[in-house]
C-alpha cells in the first residue's frame, strides 16, 4: 500500500511516520523547505531565549529517509484526482497513491488593512519568516502587534526582551480572547502593562503608514510610530486542494468524520482521503459544533489517527477537541480548556461561573505563587463545561486535570469528591480548584 501524505509540518510528519509504522510505502511532498520544526517555538527564538533558529527543527530530512520515507521538500501539488488516484506537482510529476493525508496546514489571516504590503509587516508561521525578523528586530526600537491571541502576547513579549517599545492592539475587549474570559484576561493585561507593554483593546487597526517602509500604524485615529508591525490576527485554513476535490469546507476548514477522512459536499465521505491539523474544522465535544483549532497537540494526534487509518491499521477515531491551551508571558502562565463563558453565552447556555484568587503553596511555604481559578458549568445539569487559570507556577496541570473532567462529563459535585495531593513545598491544603467548585456550587444553589 502506498500513502501520499501532502504537507510537512507536525501533522503531515506524523502521519508519514505512523504510517510508515504500519507497513505503508510514504511519499511526503511539501511545498515548504524545511519540515518537523515547531512554529510554537518561534517567538522565542525572537526572544533569544532560544539559540539558534536551527534548535528548532526537530528532525531533518533525512532521518524520515532513514525510515523509508519519500521526502519531496518545496514540491508543490497542484491537482489530486480522486478517480484516477494520482496527485500531480507543480513540476508536472504524477503519483500514484492508495490512500492519502491531506495536512495542508494554515497560513496567518493578513487583515485587509492598508499599508500591510510595505516593509517592516511580518507574520509569524514558518521558518523562513525567522531570519528577516531577527534582523528587523536588531534595527527596531518600535514594534505594534496586530492580535492578542497566543502568538500576538508570546510576540508582544518576545520583542519587550529584545528591549523594543512594544504596543499590543486588539479588535476584541480582551487579550487571549480564544480561552479566556474578560476577568481572568485582565490578570494577563494587567501584568504585561506592568512590564511597560502598552495593550489597546477594542481597537481595530485603521492603517499602516509609511512610503516604502513602516512608519506608524494608526488606531482610534492615534498615529502609533512604528519600526515593524507583526500580523498575529490568526491563521486561515488552507484548503484550495479540498475544494477542488469536492470537498465540504466550511469556514474553519475541511469536514472530517470521526476516523478523520475526508467528507464530500455531497454529505459522503472519501474512503481513501484523510486530513489532519490545522486545515481541519475541528468540533467541540460539549456542544458539538464546529470550532477551529490550531494547536500542535491537535495536530500531533490528529497526524497518528490519519496515518495509521490511511495505512490501514487498526481503527482509530478523534473525538473533537476542547482547545486547551496554555501559554506563558513574563512570569504568568495562562491556561484553558472547554467553552468560556462569554462563548457559552453567545451559544445560548445558561451557565454559572465561579473564580477564586489564591496561592500556589501553602501561605507560610516560601516561593508560593499568586495563582487565579475559573470554572464554568450548565446552571441546570451542574456539568464542568470549562476551565481557565492564570498564575505563577502550575497552571498547566490544574487545566489538564480539569480538561479530564470535562471530557468525563463530570459535574461540579465530582470535582468536591476527588482526591487532591498536598505538601507545603508544592501545595495548599485546600486545592484551589476545590475552593472554585465549592464556590461555584454555591452559586448553583443561590
Amino acid at each position: 500500500m502506498r500513502v501520499v501524505v501532502v504537507g510537512g509540518g507536525a501533522a503531515g510528519v506524523v502521519a508519514a511516520r505512523t504510517a510508515r509504522e504500519h507497513g505503508a510505502d510514504v511519499v511526503l511532498i511539501s511545498a515548504d523547505e524545511h519540515i518537523a520544526y515547531s512554529p510554537c517555538a518561534i517567538p522565542f527564538v525572537i526572544s533569544g531565549e532560544i539559540e539558534r533558529p536551527e534548535d528548532i527543527l526537530m528532525r531533518d530530512p533525512t532521518h524520515y529517509e532513514r525510515l523509508g520515507i519519500d521526502v519531496r521538500l518545496g514540491v508543490r501539488v497542484e491537482e489530486v484526482d480522486p478517480e484516477e488516484k494520482v496527485v500531480t506537482t507543480e513540476d508536472g510529476d504524477t503519483v500514484e497513491y492508495d490512500s492519502m493525508v491531506l495536512a495542508t496546514g494554515g497560513e496567518p489571516l493578513v487583515p485587509p488593512i492598508e499599508g500591510s504590503e510595505l516593509d517592516g509587516v511580518f507574520t509569524v508561521r514558518r521558518f523562513s519568516d525567522i531570519e528577516p525578523l531577527l534582523r528587523a528586530v536588531q534595527e527596531s526600537e518600535r514594534a505594534v502587534i496586530v492580535g492578542a491571541g497566543p502568538i500576538g502576547v508570546e510576540m508582544a513579549y518576545a520583542l519587550h526582551e529584545r528591549g523594543l517599545e512594544v504596543t499590543l492592539v486588539e479588535m476584541l475587549d480582551r487579550v487571549l480572547p480564544q480561552f479566556l474570559d474578560d476577568d481572568v484576561a485582565a490578570i494577563v493585561q494587567e501584568r504585561m502593562e506592568k512590564e511597560g507593554v502598552r495593550v489597546l483593546l477594542g481597537s481595530p487597526v485603521e492603517a499602516i503608514e509609511g512610503d516604502d517602509r513602516v512608519e506608524a500604524v494608526v488606531v482610534n485615529g492615534e498615529e502609533i510610530e512604528a519600526d515593524l508591525v507583526v500580523m498575529a490576527a490568526g491563521v486561515r485554513p488552507v484548503t484550495d486542494l479540498f475544494e477542488s476535490i469536492g470537498a465540504s469546507v466550511l469556514p474553519f476548514g475541511v469536514e472530517v468524520d470521526p476516523a478523520l477522512r475526508v467528507k464530500r459536499e455531497d454529505g459522503g465521505v472519501f474512503d481513501d482521503i484523510y486530513a489532519a491539523g490545522d486545515c481541519v474544522a475541528d468540533w467541540c465535544p460539549i456542544t458539538g459544533e464546529r470550532v477551529p483549532s490550531q494547536l500542535g497537540t491537535v495536530a500531533v494526534r490528529q497526524g497518528k489517527i490519519a496515518g495509521k487509518n490511511a495505512a490501514g491499521g487498526p481503527r482509530a477515531t478523534w473525538m473533537g477537541t476542547l482547545n486547551t491551551a496554555v501559554i506563558r508571558v513574563f512570569d504568568l502562565e495562562a491556561a484553558g480548556a472547554g467553552l468560556t463563558q462569554t462563548r457559552a453565552e453567545e451559544l445560548g447556555l445558561e451557565v454559572v461561573s465561579a473564580t477564586v484568587e489564591t496561592t500556589t503553596r501553602a501561605r507560610y511555604y516560601p516561593g508560593g505563587e499568586p495563582i487565579a481559578v475559573k470554572l464554568i458549568a450548565d446552571a441546570d445539569t451542574h456539568r464542568i463545561v470549562g476551565v481557565q487559570s492564570v498564575g505563577g507556577e502550575r497552571v498547566r496541570e490544574r487545566v489538564d486535570g480539569v480538561a479530564l473532567a470535562i471530557r468525563l462529563a463530570a459535574k461540579v459535585e465530582d470535582l468536591l469528591s476527588w482526591d487532591y495531593s498536598y505538601s507545603p513545598p508544592v501545595a495548599r491544603v485546600i486545592e484551589p480548584i476545590y475552593e472554585a467548585a465549592e464556590l461555584l456550587r454555591e452559586e448553583l444553589h443561590s
